[in-house]
């Protein structure tokens, strides 16, 4: 009779890393020099494990750590399994777009997880000292609109309730764009030499014809 050599079973069936990735999200631009600011990090296991508490690292182009920050539970509103915190940063000390890298490298977990990274964008630039404040109103009922999109070169943010929105940037020559889901894209050059204010007024896109 022959004999069959039976494998344990950590070599017959062995467990291959579960693979990882990274989302960064809600970065502020532009961050002023050495300002301090928060964004967002979140962390996603292709097999659904949970991963709060994991830590994930937020590093400079010298590699350098910046922050870490750990995982919270539950995940994100409206996603399955991705994982997040905050992470508290200090914007560089010099103007341009710096490259930095979110990592994550588990080390605690039963089930052993891939190392995954993100490299990502932030923008810094010096502080200004003119205000631009920017009034978006509906074109036709003359009422404020809230939650435009407003972009002022690569100083961006949104209007509040009363439709306002207010930047602090340098003297120059700058592109506005202001915007709103339902509403036509509205554009201009903006010249900056002191403080501003700005009425926007935003047309409702048209209806799409029936016969088209």
């Amino acid at each position: 009779m022959k004999h069959r050599e039976v494998l344990p079973l950590s070599v017959q069936n062995p467990e291959s890393p579960h693979e990882t990735s990274l989302a960064v999200w809600d970065i502020p631009s532009p961050l002023r020099l050495g300002s301090s600011a928060k964004l967002k990090v979140g962390l996603r296991c292709a097999n659904g494990c949970p991963l709060a508490g994991q830590q994930v690292e937020i590093r400079n182009a010298a590699q350098d750590k910046i922050a870490a920050t750990k995982l919270g539970s539950p995940p994100w509103p409206g996603t399955t399994g991705l994982y997040w915190a905050e992470a508290d940063i200090i914007a560089p000390l010099s103007e341009g777009t710096h490259v930095w890298t979110a990592q994550f490298s588990s080390s605690d977990l039963e089930i052993e997880h891939s190392p995954s990274s993100l490299p990502f964008s932030l923008i810094t630039v010096k502080p200004g000292d003119n205000r631009v404040t920017i009034e978006v109103v509906d074109e036709r009922t003359k009422t404020f609109i809230d939650g435009s999109e407003v972009r002022l070169g690569v100083f961006r943010t949104l209007t509040n309730t009363n439709g306002v929105a207010s930047l602090e940037v340098p003297r120059g020559t700058y592109e506005l764009n202001v915007w709103k889901m339902g509403y036509e894209f509205a554009t201009r050059n903006v010249e900056v030499d002191g403080d501003l204010s700005i009425k926007v007024e935003l047309a409702l896109e048209p209806e799409p014809s029936p016969f088209i």
